[in-house]
């Protein structure tokens, strides 16, 4: 009896590969950031060109290609490539971790844990209805009455996922949503029946699937439903139903952004490391599409297989998901982010990252 017994690489780990430079790029380095900064729109170069002085620098040249081919060349399966971080992230076997840590052009290798429509004339006064209280705490009232209702402003929400549109909330029926990706499970939804778009910075990804209201018998959380925490975060910027509930940008374009995963599939509530991978991706592709502000509502600390950040690393120059942030805020983007609500066992603050930038 002749017996073959098949070997197969084990993939047990998901790593980010950072590069000590962009490599032996052909050409004058000024013309390759001119040809690179000719790839945006011209709301985008606007933008930039307020918070920079100019189009692109180096961080927008593309990574290094024959960097990643030798990692390939090593085992390792690219995931994602980013361009700010001047990195990689992907599966990579555990043994061959230390090689890849003596190459030459490697700076630094770190694991990641895995586990439309228009709006009518603005009356004067708005009845904001259950938003009242909420929106003449912060004076916004006197900016709708003045005319500003976020028209001409692109705004990024980075969240767990979206319901709006036909069957949604009568408040959210008429948003209007310019772009809309899930970087969570790029085969799904951002919400349901929605067309998914896949950013061509995703080199590749893990099939999966959504957890909707039903599909997770163990669910003890208040939020039983994926795009729960997504959906009211949008409501209160983008929300409008005239005497019921209005939203402080109604009239905004929105660019959305699924980048948290809630639950697993025996419906605990999970906090991934890979959570963090997902929004800086979001990040370098809302502000490719000329986005001015991101809301994000999600922030990082500790995550599900122990590793994380610890009080020191909130030093606003540690945390992956901070320095990207700090890129986009360079190029002119406002990042809005939630500062934590961590108590209990971590008695130093409760702040968290990309919010310690």
């Amino acid at each position: 009896m002749l017996i073959i017994l098949m070997l197969s690489t084990v993939y047990n780990g998901r790593y980010w590969v950072f590069f000590t430079d962009k490599g032996n790029q052909k050409g004058n380095i000024s013309t390759q950031i001119e040809r690179v900064a000719g790839l945006y729109p011209s709301i985008t170069i606007e933008r930039r060109m307020k918070a920079m002085g100019k189009p692109a620098n180096r961080g927008d040249l593309p990574v290094y290609p024959p960097y990643i081919d030798s990692l390939k060349k090593l085992g390792f399966k690219p995931r994602y490539v980013s361009r700010w971080l001047n990195g990689v992230s992907g599966l990579l076997p555990e043994d061959m971790v230390n090689r890849i840590k003596k190459l030459p052009f490697v700076r630094e290798v770190k694991r990641v844990a895995t586990i439309g429509g228009g709006f009518p004339h603005i009356p004067k006064p708005l009845s904001y209805g259950k938003q009242e209280t909420n929106i003449k705490l912060m004076s916004i009232d006197k900016l709708h009455n003045l005319g500003y209702s976020g028209k001409g402003v692109r705004i990024g929400v980075f969240d767990t996922g979206f319901e709006y549109g036909e069957g949604a909330h009568e408040a959210l029926d008429m948003i209007h949503v310019i772009a809309k990706a899930d970087f969570v499970f790029p085969d799904t939804i951002v919400h349901d029946g929605d067309t998914i778009i896949v950013p061509d910075t995703i080199v590749s990804y893990e099939q999966g699937e959504d957890y909707r209201e039903g599909t997770y018998p163990n669910c003890y959380a208040p939020f039983c439903c994926q795009t729960d925490h997504g959906t009211m975060v949008l409501s209160i910027l983008a929300g409008y139903a005239a005497g019921s509930f209005i939203g402080v940008a109604f009239g905004a374009d929105y660019i959305l952004a699924k980048t948290e995963q809630v639950y697993d599939r025996e419906g605990h509530h999970v906090e991934l490391k890979v959570e963090e991978d997902n929004w800086i991706r979001a990040m370098e592709w809302a502000e490719s599409l000329g986005v001015d502000v991101v809301s994000s509502s999600v922030g990082y600390r500790d995550f599900q297989d122990t590793t994380g950040y610890s009080y020191a690393d909130m030093d606003g120059r540690t945390a992956l998901i901070t320095i990207a942030a700090e890129s986009a805020y360079a190029r002119g983007v406002i990042v809005v982010n939630a500062m934590g609500n961590v108590s209990g066992d971590v008695p130093e603050t409760s702040i968290v990252a990309p919010a310690d930038g």
